[in-house]
Parts: structure tokens; sequence; C-alpha cells
């Protein structure tokens, strides 16, 4: 009766490798170790300002009592206390400015790495493409326009002709009605006025027989 062979316990797979993080992600940790050494200054520079406040009236108490000495040791203290908060606002400030050169620097490096993907593109493009078709098409595209437009042009040409002729013939016939228009209407004139001179002499005539006849009842009136 055999012995079969024992098992080896396999290994434990090995863990995922993990993606490098990205800017952005770097950036975003960076800022926030940056915000909380901010908040740590700040803290700090308001445990020297109430320290402050405290050692100025342990100096105004001395004075009043005529302990300039210590008074004297006190202000030193106080003075070093003011150059600490300065010393920590001054940092606070500078670490800022490292923040907004983080970001500076993480879209400047963004946009490397654009112009990197675009020139990749831009190089498999170019290896692709057969310059001497594309000239060749260009230069067949162009003849064939300049084909289309002498054959527009000429087109147009005939068209202009066209509508030049039936546009004389149209001005000449409306020259001729004016001009008729023109003629009728001074005949009119012409034949009215010796029409108006006669209604006036007639009318005239009227009104010296009448003014005679008067004039002879009046001279028959007084003979009588």
């Amino acid at each position: 009766m055999g012995f079969g062979k024992s098992k080896q316990p396999q290994a434990p797979p090995p863990p995922p490798q993990q993606a490098p993080p990205t800017i952005d992600e770097i950036v975003k940790d960076e800022k926030r170790n940056i915000g909380k050494a901010q908040r740590d200054l700040d803290r700090e520079a308001n445990r020297l300002k109430q320290e402050e406040q405290k050692l100025i009236m342990e100096i105004k108490n001395l004075a009043a009592k005529g302990q300039n000495d210590n008074a004297r040791v006190m202000a030193k203290q106080l003075v070093k206390n003011r150059e600490q908060q300065k010393r920590l606002m001054t940092t606070k400030y500078n670490m800022g400015g490292v923040a907004t050169n983080m970001t500076i620097a993480a879209s400047q490096a963004k946009a490397g790495q654009v112009i990197g993907s675009a020139n990749q593109a831009m190089t498999s493009i170019n290896q692709t493409m057969d310059h001497q078709a594309m000239l060749k098409n260009v230069q067949q595209y162009e003849m064939q326009s300049e084909k289309m437009n002498m054959a527009q042009e000429m087109m147009d040409d005939a068209i202009d002709g066209g509508m030049n002729a039936e546009l004389d013939a149209e001005s000449e016939d409306i020259l001729a009605q004016v001009l008729d228009d023109v003629a009728l209407g001074k005949g009119s004139r012409a034949n009215a006025v010796p029409q108006s001179k006669r209604v006036a002499g007639a009318a005239s005539a009227s009104a010296d027989a009448d003014l005679d006849a008067e004039v002879e009842q009046m001279l028959r009136k007084l003979k009588g």
C-alpha cells in the first residue's frame, strides 16, 4: 500500500500593486498637511497672545509697586514673546505660499503631460499620413475649384447679358410711354388755353350788352 505525497501549502498571492498617486492626489495630501501645520501655528500664536496679556498685567503691577528691575526683566520677556508671534505668522504665510506654488507646479506638470500626449498623437498621425498623396489631393482640389469658378463666371456673364438686353428693351418702352404722356399733356394745355380765352371774351361781350341796355333804360326814364 503506497503512501501519497503530501500537498505543499500554496503561497498566498502577492498583493496587488497600487497605482502611483496622481498629481492631484499628491497636491491634495500636501495641502492637507500644510493646513494642519498652519492650524498648529495658529494655536501656538493664540497661546503666546494670552501670555502676552499676562506679561503686560505683571509689568504694570510691578511698576506700580516700584519694582522696576523685575518689571524690566518681564519687559524683555514681553519683547521676546512678540518676536516669536511675528515669526509664527511669517512661517504661516510662507507655508501658504508653498501651497500656492505647489498648485502652480501641479498645473504645469499636467500641462506638460497633455503636451506630451499631443506630441505622441501627432507623431502617430504623421507616421500614418501619406504626405505626397495629401499634396496631390490638395492640388487636384484647387484645380477643380478653379474650373468651377470659371464655369460659374461664364454662366453669370451669359445671364447678365440676357438680363441687360431685356432691361434695355423694357427701358425703351417705359421712355416711349413717358414721352407720349408728356406730348399728350402739352396738347391738352394748348387746347385748353384758347377755349378759356373764348369763354372769357363771350362773358365780357355779354356784360357789355347788359350794361348798354341798362344805360338806355335809365335815359328813357329821365326823358320821360
